[in-house]
């Protein structure tokens, strides 16, 4: 029974199905299917052919029959706290380097399995790292050992080695590789040698065809190079001239960083070091006197030696200049200077030379200072013969301080020796030549030693005077070089020594301008030869008067030679003028000698003159002669005094054909006007 309720359940259902699937069918058009109603119900939804499909595109959701973009996640995306729906897409709020914990975005400190399964390597802060140091390998088991493996390209190449990890080459320097394993010579260059067309490749260098001073103007030709580095054009003080970079600054100037040229007026770091030195305009100078050095610790200390102490020098040349401490110029001489310190000395004299000239070179008044090298004694007296530069410190000084007024009777003394001094009233006692014996004060018979006299100067005129103490071997006397030494001259009291010559009253007789050599060039007959010295004019008196030669002028064709003072030469007399030396020949009576000294009378050979002129300068004799007295032997009146040539001694001499006759006729009998 239960049986069979069961079965009639089965076909009640049965049934069922039937009667609905019956009349599903039941009346269809089975050529224009249609869907559920549900489908036509939506707005979204169209039927075709029977299958109900969505009228909206991908990305897109029905909202109340409209088709709109779908905004919405899956549930799955709400729902995970660490996710954000962003227009419909499920977005990630953890950033880089971050994950999700219990909905909470922390840093991702966890690496792959992979890391943590190898022995070698460590996760570090979620990186993984590996444990193993620079130039080390992991062995497969967890230990990093040293790599001494290289790139497999390394041991495909046959040139190369692999040395402990490290790929080297087989080839020297200078060799490359063939290709086919051999090291060969490097004879090839770089490409870009090959193309520049200024380059050429010698045994694998290149090298540029171009010499120094050229360049390459692009197209392969070598042209000179006439461009500067462009920090000389950048620099406004400097140019570019033919390729050399020249300053537009002259001598003296720098550039001052604006591109101007300025005054140099910095001194080397060395002069700003040295305390004795001090920078002016840009010159190193010194700040010690002439005198003085710098005794390197910034001072400057004297380094003179006083002219006591110079002239306590021995003679000769100094093994260590010595500075002489500043002096004034007292006295200038044609071949020298007197130098004086002090009122009361010491003085002393320095030899310039007999070409020496004063003028343009110092003064009196000057003070100065001069390293000396050499010293000598003259006649007596000390003297500077060679030094070093002079360097004059002050000009224009007044020496009336430095001179030593004699006058009450002070006589001459070593004291005094080269020191500058006066007198007033000076008496002439006597006349040699140009040497005065003179009184004054309480001193008498004191000699002035003059290198010229006024000639005007008789016995008993007298005079003031300014000179210099001096000292004619042993014998100290007074000094003079000029006629202007001698002022306030009055020769009222002098005695009548003649009228005063004329032309005719003088014949010049006989003339000796070129003494043989030897023995017999001894004119003078003092023992000794010597050129000036044995010169000699023969001068006679034929007016029949005593004839007054004060103030006459023997000279040649350029320099005076004496001048006469206080002389007289009487009618008929013989006048014998030498150069020098001490005259000791036996002669007449009416022969006077005279000695001109000092240059002597300068004749020369092979050509001169001798003149005679009066104080005013009127010519008495004068006569030039050339080549002809240059002969060894005189030239001479023929016959003597009335003669109106003048012929070679030794043609004239008829006798003996002797070579001259001072002071007596062409045979050596005495001369009668």
């Amino acid at each position: 029974m239960s049986h069979l309720r069961q079965n009639s359940s089965y076909w009640s259902l049965l049934l069922v199905l039937v009667v609905a699937f019956g009349l599903a069918g039941c009346g269809d058009d089975e050529s224009n299917p249609t869907c559920d109603p549900a489908c036509d119900a939506n707005l979204c939804m169209t039927c075709q052919d029977g299958t109900c499909v969505t009228t909206c595109t991908a990305g897109q959701t029905c909202n109340a029959g409209t088709c709109v973009d779908d905004t919405t996640c899956d549930p799955a995306c709400d729902a995970n706290l660490c996710m954000a729906c962003v227009d419909g897409t499920c977005e990630s709020t953890c950033t880089a380097g971050q994950i999700c914990d219990a909905g909470t975005c922390v840093a991702d400190n966890t690496c792959d399995p992979a890391c943590d399964a190898d022995l070698c390597m460590a996760c570090v802060d979620g990186t993984c790292e590996s444990t193993c140091a620079l130039g080390q390998v992991c062995d497969g088991a967890g230990t990093c050992v040293a790599d001494t493996t290289c790139d497999p390209a390394c041991d495909a190449d046959l040139c190369m080695t692999c040395d402990a990890g490290t790929c080297v080459t087989s080839c020297t320097e200078g060799q490359t590789c063939d290709g086919s394993g051999t090291c060969v010579a490097d004879n090839v260059c770089d490409p870009a040698c090959d193309a520049d067309q200024c380059m050429t490749c010698v045994d694998g260098t290149c090298e540029s065809t171009c010499t120094e001073g050229q360049t390459c103007d692009g197209s392969g030709t070598c042209v000179a190079d006439t461009t500067c580095d462009p920090a000389c054009d950048a620099d406004l003080c400097m140019t570019c001239v033919d390729g050399a970079c020249e300053s537009t600054c002259t001598l003296g100037q720098v550039c001052d960083g604006a591109g101007t040229c300025v005054a140099d007026d910095t001194c080397s770091p060395a002069c700003d070091a040295d305390m004795c030195m001090v920078c002016s305009d840009g010159t190193c100078v010194t700040s010690c006197t002439a005198v003085e050095a710098c005794d390197g610790a910034g001072a400057c200390v004297s380094n003179c030696d006083s002219m006591a102490d110079i002239r306590a020098q021995a003679d000769g040349p100094l093994d260590t200049p010595i500075q002489i401490c500043p002096a004034y110029v007292t006295y200038l001489t044609d071949t020298g200077f007197f130098l004086q310190k002090d009122p009361e000395g010491p003085a002393i004299y320095s030899f310039e030379g007999w070409d020496w000239n004063a003028d343009n070179l110092l003064a009196v008044g000057d003070y100065i200072t001069m390293p000396i090298t050499e010293l000598t004694t003259y006649f007596g007296l000390k003297e500077i013969t060679d030094h070093d530069t002079i360097e004059v410190l002050t000009t224009g000084n007044s020496i009336d301080s430095l001179i030593q007024d004699l006058s009450a009777g002070t006589v001459p003394s070593e004291d005094l020796e080269s020191e500058i001094v006066s007198l007033t009233e000076a008496t002439i006692t006597a006349i040699d030549g140009s040497d005065l014996t003179i009184d004054y004060g309480t001193a008498t018979g004191v000699e002035i030693h003059a290198s010229e006299l006024d000639g005007s100067f008789c016995v008993d005129a007298t005079f003031d005077f300014l000179g210099l103490g001096g000292d004619n071997n042993g014998t100290h006397n007074l000094r003079s070089f000029y006629v202007t030494d001698f002022s306030n001259i009055n020769t009222d009291d002098c005695p009548d020594l003649g009228r005063a010559p004329v032309a005719g009253d003088l014949v010049l007789n006989e003339f000796l301008a070129d003494p043989p050599a030897g023995d017999a060039g001894d004119a003078n007959c003092d023992g000794t030869r010597e050129g000036t010295e044995d010169e000699f004019i023969e001068i006679i008196n034929i007016s029949g008067e005593d004839l007054n030669l004060s103030g006459v002028v023997i000279s040649d064709s350029a320099n005076p030679k004496y001048t006469f003072v206080a002389y007289s030469l009487p009618a008929d007399q013989v006048l014998l003028v030498y150069g020098g030396g001490i005259p000791t020949c036996t002669l007449p009576a009416n022969v006077q000698t005279l000695i001109v000294g000092g240059n002597g009378l300068g004749l020369n050979n092979s050509g001169d003159e001798v003149n005679l002129a009066d104080a005013n300068d009127v010519s008495l004799i004068s006569y030039s002669y050339g080549a002809e007295a240059n002969h060894d032997q005189s030239m001479t009146l023929t016959p003597d005094i009335t003669g109106t040539s003048y012929e070679q001694h030794a043609t004239a001499d008829t006798v003996d054909g002797s070579l001259f006759s001072p002071g007596t006729a062409i045979d050596g009998s005495a001369l009668a006007p």
